[in-house]
């Protein structure tokens, strides 16, 4: 995990302001000028469920992810999510409003972030843009 706490104001202020399962885009939007302004090598990036077998190009329109209870709730409506991901030498970090649910001021690594969703191997990173 990568410690945040140093960007407290700022991130908690916006993690509060759009809270997972509203205005990703918002969320990832403020908190990556953030996050790039303090030095962080941050891109913003896409995350939808994968194709259905058998149907190329359909993905399913909802993304379930878990709070920290473990009960299911809907983080996405429209068949994407928007979220941050640093990277800090070698690693990628990844940090958003369902990250700051479970983990607080932490970027997690990839595997602790997927499994924030309730089915972690459906889900894959369709598009990445950099922040500078």
């Amino acid at each position: 995990m990568l410690d945040l706490s140093h960007l407290a104001d700022e991130l908690t202020r916006i993690f509060e302001q759009y809270p997972a399962g509203n205005h990703c885009e918002r969320c990832a939007a403020a908190a990556a000028n953030v996050l790039a302004g303090s030095g962080y090598e941050v891109a913003i990036i896409t995350l939808k469920n994968e194709e259905i077998p058998g149907l190329p190009g359909i993905r399913p329109p909802f993304i379930e992810a878990k709070k920290p209870s473990g009960e299911r709730f809907l983080l996405a409506q429209t068949g994407f999510h928007i979220a941050c991901r640093l990277r800090e030498d070698q690693p990628f970090f990844f940090v958003d409003a369902l990250s700051y649910l479970h983990y607080g001021l932490r970027a997690v690594d990839r595997e602790a972030y997927f499994n924030l969703f309730v089915y972690p191997d459906g889900i894959e990173v369709t598009d990445i843009q950099g922040v500078s």
